[in-house]
């Protein structure tokens, strides 16, 4: 009894340490805990001595098993409270960690491989819609520049179908009272010829006449009379011959309104251009007169629509001479009588099928940045007031569509232009 009251008292304090241990472990603090760990090892000697000292004769054998065993029953609790189960306990809180962590960021690849796909989702679509949008712009402009072009032409032709109109009209009244005119000169030159032979019977006859009549022959002077009749007859039946080559002309070019093809021979129409526009190639001031040089193939007559064709021929011609003039005041202070001013027109027939068309002069020529631009509508280097830029835009059209043909312009600055037009002999009647 006495022996357990001693073991009781010294294990009192003891338990009072673990309680305080106790408190300190559950700061988690390194300091108590190293605190605590020395302390427990301190105090587990320290009974072991104590026990020694009760127990004096315990051989050294069991004592040195005593002390061990002791010392690491009293230190094994502390280390695995305050070293294992804080470290298991760690581990595991940052295994969990770990897992959330790993978890977090397979949902995190998950949500971005979903993004990228959706990103390339939405990309392919703006890529799509992108190319739709830009296919519908490229047919709203070629709809657009059709509608543009066939409004341009519609105006074109109703102007062309009231100049044919109006041309065929004045044509038609100058030819009436010219063909009668000329009609008659012939019988007017008769008729003079007869009165001058009677004139000069009269003469053989009675050739000294009264002092009264010689005084009118020396007025009217009959010898100039008889001279100079029948070259003014000539002069009238030559102006009414040139009269008559104009209104041809005019109905051969009025014929811009006729919907049907016909067989015609082209170099007709393109000497009717060349009539009508003789007045702009004669000689100005301080301007030679325009030559024109015709090279003229055999060609055979040539199914089109010719009233189109010499409204194609007017408009190259018109360019050729504006381009003439234009390069004419460049160099007029330069300017010498024997300066050559020309217009080449050549036709051939380039095989069984097509027959080819050019016309050149030695104008000013165009520059290469706008030679790509020449047959667009409305394009035009000519000073407001003096073009619409239609003139080279429907002709190509004329040639490539009405006449399923080729046009083209060779070009050097300074030294002039070529315009080549090939179309097939024959035309197939258009589908109705």
């Amino acid at each position: 009894m006495e022996q357990r009251s001693i073991w009781s008292l010294l294990l009192l304090p003891f338990q009072w340490l673990t309680q305080w241990w106790v408190k300190l472990s559950k700061s988690k603090s390194p300091k108590f805990f190293f605190i605590a760990v020395a302390l427990s090892v301190f105090i587990a000697e320290l009974l072991i001595m104590l026990g020694f000292t009760v127990l004096p004769s315990m051989p050294e054998l069991l004592e040195a098993v005593v002390d061990a065993t002791g010392l690491s029953l009293l230190i094994a609790p502390a280390l695995y409270y305050f070293t294992y189960k804080p470290l298991r306990t760690e581990n595991q809180q940052r295994e969990f960690v770990e897992q959330e962590l790993r978890r977090s960021a397979q949902q995190l690849q998950t949500q971005a491989e979903q993004l990228q796909e959706y990103n390339q989702k939405l990309e392919h679509k703006v890529a799509d819609r992108t190319q739709e949008l830009s296919l519908k712009n490229s047919e709203l402009e070629a709809l657009l520049k059709q509608l543009h072009a066939t409004q341009v032409q519609i105006i074109q032709n109703e102007k062309m179908t009231s100049l044919g109109q109006l041309v065929a009209g004045i044509a038609h009244e100058i030819n009436n009272p010219v063909s009668f005119i000329h009609g008659n000169i012939k019988h007017l030159d008769r008729y003079v010829q007869d009165l001058l032979g009677i004139v000069q019977a009269y003469q053989s006859h009675y050739p000294d006449p009264p002092e009264v009549l010689q005084v009118v022959l020396e007025d009217i002077d009959l010898v100039f009379v008889e001279q100079d009749a029948s070259k003014t007859l000539r002069s009238m039946q030559t102006g009414t011959e040139r009269i008559q080559q104009i209104v041809l002309s005019l109905r051969n070019f009025s014929r811009l309104d006729e919907a049907e093809l016909k067989t015609v021979d082209l170099h007709q129409g393109i000497d009717s251009t060349l009539l009508i526009l003789q007045h702009r190639l004669l000689e100005k001031t301080n301007f030679p007169a325009i030559q024109v040089v015709k090279e003229y193939g055999k060609l055979p007559l040539v199914k089109c629509y010719p009233g189109q064709l010499n409204q194609v021929f007017m408009n190259l011609i018109i360019n050729a001479i504006d381009a003439i003039e234009n390069k004419n005041k460049q160099q007029s202070q330069n300017f010498h009588k024997s300066d050559s001013s020309t217009i080449w027109i050549s036709t051939q027939a380039k095989s069984e099928q097509w027959i080819e068309i050019i016309i050149a002069d030695n104008g000013v020529g165009i520059v290469e940045s706008i030679r790509s631009r020449i047959f667009d509508p409305f394009f035009t280097t000519k000073p407001i007031g003096q073009g619409t830029g239609l003139g080279l835009s429907i002709s190509h059209q004329i040639v490539t569509e009405k006449h399923h043909g080729k046009i083209w312009c060779d070009s050097t600055p300074d030294q002039g232009s070529k315009f080549v037009i090939e179309i097939p002999i024959n035309q197939s009647e258009p589908s109705s």
